[in-house]
C-alpha cells in the first residue's frame, strides 16, 4: 500500500507535464536528417514522400537532397514541419497541448495560386528538371487544357519524365490549336515510337519530312527513326522531294560592275550584264535502311538532280546530278556520318566538271535546344579543261539553336582551300573564309519565313602579271524566303536574293539579284 501511495503522484505528474505524441510529428530537432524532393525560389523545401515543407534557411545541406538543422539552433529552439492544404501552406511554429488532444496553431498562410505553380514549374522546366516540372504542371493542367503553350511544356516534361501517354494527350491538344506545327508532329512521332506504335510513328515522321524548311540535322535524326522502324517492320524507307520554280536572274553571266577596266595603260570594255528568266526542276530521292541494332547504324543513299533551262540563253543552261551514299551511326547525343559523293555538272548540255568527295561529319546535341556540327570534306575535281583540275579541302563548324518550338537559327564558319593538280593557271589556287547565318520562323501553322546571310572572302594565291596584283574577292549574300502550306504535302515558296562581290581586280566585281516562285512537293 505504501508503494502504491508513492507511485500515484509520479503517474499524475507524468500525465500532466508530458508532451503528447501527436505534437512530436510536427517537431524537428537537431538529430533529424530531412530528405527533400526540391526547393523552390521562395525558400520552401518539399519533404520527400510527405505533404510537408521545411524552411530552407534554418537548415544546412549535408548532401544531395538531405538537410539538417543549423548547429547554432539550440534544443529549445525547435522548428516544425509545414503542410500544404487546399493551395495554402499552414506554418506550425508551436503546439498547444491539452489533456485530451494536441491542437496545431497556424501563424501565417501563403497562397499558392495556379500562377505560382505554373511559374515554379516553368522554372524547373528551364533548368531541365522535368520530373519536378511535370509534378507541378500536373496539379493545374485541368485548368489549362486550352492553353497550347502550357500543353507543350507539360507534354515535353511528361515525355522526358517517362509519362508517354500523358505527353501524347498534351501534344494532341497543341496539335488541335496548331495543326501544321512540325515540332509538335515530331514530338508526337517520337512518343508513338516509344509506345511501339510504329505505323503511327512512321506517318508522323513522314509528315515532318514534307516540310522543306526543317534543319538538316533534324532531317537526319528523323531518317534514323525511320530506319529503325524499317528494320523492325522488315522494310526500307524511301521519300522524294521535288521542286519546280520559275525565276529571274538579273546577271546570269556575272557581268562587271564597271563599264571598263585597265591593264597597264590600256583600257578594255567589260561584259554587259545579261538578264534572263528560267525554269528550274530540282529534287532529292533518299532511301534509308537500318543495318544495326540498339544504337542505330543506317545505310543512306541520296540522289539529287537539278535541271535549269533559260529562255533564249541555252549557253547558260545547267544540269547537275549527284549520288551520295553514307553510313550513319548514332549513340546517345552523338551522331556520326561518313558520306561519299559522286557529282556531274553540265553547262550547255556538255559535261563541264566531275567530282569525287569524302565527307566525315559529327553532330553533337549539347541540350535539347542547342546542337553543333563539324565536318571535313575532301573533293577531287576533274574539269573538261584539264588545267582546272584541283583538290579542294573544306572544314566547317556550325551551331544550331532552337529559339522556340517553331523557330531556330543556324550559324556556320567555313574555311576551304584549293590547289591545282597541274598547269600554270593563276585562277585555281585560293583560300576562302565564309560565315553564314540562317534563321527560320514558322509564325503561323500555315506560313513561315526564312532569312539567310553570308559573308565570304576568297584570296587567290598566284600573282597576276597582267593586273599587277594578287586577286582578292569579298562578297556577301542575303536572301528572304516566304513559305505557305497549300496542302498537306505541297508548299508554295517565294524567294528573293541579292548578291554582290567586290574584287581588287575590277573586272571580277559584280552584283546580281534573283526572284523565284515555285512549289515543293513531297512524296
Amino acid at each position: 500500500m505504501k508503494l502504491i501511495n508513492l507511485l500515484i503522484p509520479f503517474f499524475i505528474s507524468s500525465y500532466l507535464f508530458a508532451k503528447p505524441n501527436e505534437c512530436n510529428s510536427y517537431i524537428i530537432d537537431s538529430k533529424d536528417i530531412i530528405k527533400v524532393s526540391f526547393c523552390d525560389p521562395n525558400g520552401w523545401c518539399k519533404v520527400k514522400n510527405k505533404k510537408s515543407y521545411i524552411k530552407k534557411f534554418l537548415f544546412n545541406k549535408i548532401s544531395n537532397h538531405k538537410y539538417k538543422l543549423h548547429t547554432n539552433i539550440s534544443d529549445r529552439q525547435k522548428t516544425y514541419y509545414y503542410e500544404l492544404d487546399g493551395g495554402v501552406i499552414n506554418k506550425y511554429d508551436r503546439c498547444i497541448s491539452t489533456q485530451k488532444k494536441t491542437k496545431k496553431i497556424p501563424i501565417k498562410k501563403t497562397i499558392l495560386t495556379n500562377k505560382n505553380i505554373y511559374e515554379k514549374g516553368l522554372l524547373y522546366y528551364k533548368k531541365k528538371d522535368f520530373q519536378n516540372s511535370y509534378k507541378l504542371f500536373s496539379k493545374i493542367y485541368l485548368q489549362k487544357l486550352m492553353d497550347a503553350k502550357f500543353n507543350f511544356y507539360y507534354g515535353h516534361s511528361a515525355y522526358k519524365s517517362g509519362h508517354y501517354e500523358m505527353a501524347l494527350a498534351s501534344f494532341e491538344r497543341v496539335e488541335m490549336a496548331e495543326p501544321n506545327n512540325s515540332r509538335i508532329k515530331l514530338e508526337m512521332a517520337r512518343i508513338y515510337f516509344k509506345l511501339e506504335m510504329y505505323e503511327d510513328a512512321e506517318l508522323r515522321f513522314k509528315e515532318v519530312l514534307q516540310n522543306p524548311t526543317i534543319p538538316k540535322n533534324v532531317r537526319t535524326n528523323i531518317e534514323l527513326y525511320l530506319a529503325k522502324i524499317a528494320n523492325i517492320t522488315k522494310k526500307s524507307f524511301t521519300y522524294v522531294t521535288a521542286n519546280l520554280d520559275i525565276f529571274y536572274d538579273s546577271n546570269i553571266n556575272f557581268g562587271s560592275l564597271d563599264d571598263e577596266y585597265n591593264i597597264g595603260d590600256n583600257i578594255f570594255p567589260t561584259q554587259d550584264e545579261v538578264s534572263a528568266t528560267a525554269m528550274q526542276l530540282s529534287g532529292d530521292m533518299v532511301n534509308i535502311y537500318d543495318i544495326g541494332s540498339k544504337n542505330g547504324y543506317i545505310l543512306k543513299n541520296k540522289i539529287s538532280l537539278l535541271i535549269n533551262r533559260y529562255s533564249n540563253n541555252a549557253s547558260y543552261n545547267l544540269g547537275y546530278l549527284a549520288y551520295n551514299p553514307s553510313l550513319v551511326y548514332k549513340i546517345d547525343r552523338y551522331l556520326a556520318e561518313m558520306e561519299f559523293g559522286f557529282d556531274i555538272l553540265t553547262v550547255a548540255n556538255n559535261i563541264y566538271m566531275k567530282t569525287i568527295s569524302f565527307k566525315p561529319k559529327v553532330d553533337i546535341s549539347h541540350t535539347s535546344s542547342l546542337k553543333s556540327s563539324l565536318y571535313l570534306k575532301i573533293t577531287d575535281k576533274f574539269f573538261k579543261e584539264k588545267d582546272l583540275d584541283a583538290y579542294q579541302y573544306e572544314l566547317s563548324y556550325g551551331l544550331q539553336k532552337l529559339l522556340s518550338p517553331t523557330s531556330y537559327v543556324v550559324g556556320d564558319l567555313t574555311y576551304l582551300f584549293q590547289n591545282k593538280k597541274n598547269g600554270n593557271r593563276i585562277d585555281v589556287d585560293y583560300d576562302e573564309y565564309k560565315i553564314d547565318l540562317n534563321y527560320l520562323n514558322q509564325f503561323t501553322p500555315k506560313y513561315s519565313w526564312e532569312l539567310y546571310m553570308d559573308i565570304k572572302n576568297r584570296k587567290y594565291k598566284n600573282y597576276s602579271e597582267l593586273f599587277v596584283s594578287t586577286r582578292d574577292d569579298k562578297s556577301g549574300t542575303i536572301s528572304s524566303t516566304f513559305n505557305m502550306q497549300l496542302q498537306k504535302d505541297l508548299k508554295l515558296k517565294i524567294k528573293a536574293l541579292y548578291n554582290r562581290s567586290h574584287s581588287n581586280q575590277k573586272v571580277f566585281s559584280y552584283k546580281k539579284h534573283t526572284l523565284s516562285m515555285g512549289v515543293v512537293k513531297t512524296f
